[in-house]
């Protein structure tokens, strides 16, 4: 697959969502090993990362500022204020009592890109027409869900240093 086809493949899983909730195409950037694809409204913003040499492939879910995304901070501190969520932890509050078959449908190795770009855009249009249209109560829980397992990185990665780091 080459980016301009992964791009269309976005576009049309994505069209439901853009047509609901007055998505639009924002941006499509070819960084040789990774692809992104970014949708956005007046308050919200989808971005698909398809990382070709990790054949890895992510969906976050964004609150924009002053309608721009923001971009990635780097490492993650307890005070880091987060705007992006990744759709696999927002399924964790949604669907708590599953056993998490969605996990398993975003494996490349599983599925082909297609379909998993199109199960992706099912899981943001039924489990999270709130945040696409503006309403973040939900960011609350998951930003205490990532900063617990950047809590818990940290450690495993700095040992007792992690505390002069905030943790």
């Amino acid at each position: 697959m080459k980016s301009k086809e992964f791009f269309a493949a976005c576009a049309d899983a994505f069209s439901p969502l853009m047509t609901q909730f007055g998505l639009e195409a924002a941006g499509q950037h070819d960084r040789k090993d990774v692809w992104e694809w970014v949708l956005k409204n007046r308050t919200t913003g989808i971005r698909v990362i398809y990382e070709l040499k990790d054949y890895y492939i992510g969906f976050q879910i964004c609150r924009l500022e002053n309608g721009r995304l923001k971009p990635f901070m780097g490492e993650m501190r307890p005070d880091s204020a987060l705007s992006c969520f990744d759709l696999l932890d927002l399924l964790s509050i949604r669907i708590p009592n599953e056993e998490h078959e969605p996990i398993e449908e975003f494996k490349l190795s599983k599925y082909s890109l297609p379909e998993i770009l199109s199960r992706s855009a099912e899981y943001l249009y039924n489990l999270a027409g709130d945040v696409l249209e503006g309403n973040f109560e939900v960011f609350d829980s998951l930003d205490r869900i990532v900063k617990d397992r950047a809590r818990v990185a940290a450690f495993k990665k700095w040992g007792d240093k992690a505390h002069e780091f905030g943790w």
